[in-house]
């Protein structure tokens, strides 16, 4: 049986986590007793367990509040396979052959990007909002209109 590793993107940044061939669970979540800690929002103390079995690992799902997702649906129990994407809370992570790279790009900070507001939120230099009285007056249906006498 080759051996695995989970990617692990949480508050912490991007680490690679080996899932031993000695052990038989790996048990995940925010609770520092837990063996792979992830810190990100919507993840439990105990969030769920990776299982090694004959037939390979397998991730079941703690009841946790939240819900694991494998391949982007919720699971209470899923076998993976390599490549295969897991959220827990907003923590992603995915389950690798050791020493495989990860089919996600990897994570663009803010900063380098420079997406820091949307794009309706950013203000162009220079920019002035009209003097009051500047723009001519627009009725807004034609009972308007024929009172101004514009009809």
């Amino acid at each position: 049986m080759p051996t695995y590793e989970l990617e692990v993107r949480d508050e912490d940044g991007v680490r690679r986590v080996p899932l031993p061939d000695t052990r038989e669970v790996v048990r995940l979540g925010r609770s520092t007793q837990n063996d792979c800690i992830v810190k990100a929002r919507g993840v439990s103390r105990n969030h769920c367990l990776l299982l090694r079995a004959e037939s390979g690992w397998k991730l079941v799902d703690l009841k946790s509040s939240n819900a694991s997702f494998v391949k982007g649906e919720p699971v209470r129990e899923a076998s993976l396979l390599p490549g295969d994407p897991i959220r827990i809370g907003m923590a992603k992570l995915w389950f690798l052959e050791a020493g495989a790279p990860c089919p996600a790009p990897p994570p663009k900070s803010a900063a380098k990007s420079g997406a820091t507001k949307p794009r309706s939120a950013q203000i162009r230099k220079g920019s002035r909002p009209p003097a009051p009285g500047s723009l001519p007056a627009v009725p807004r249906d034609e009972d308007a209109a024929r009172k101004q006498g514009r009809s």
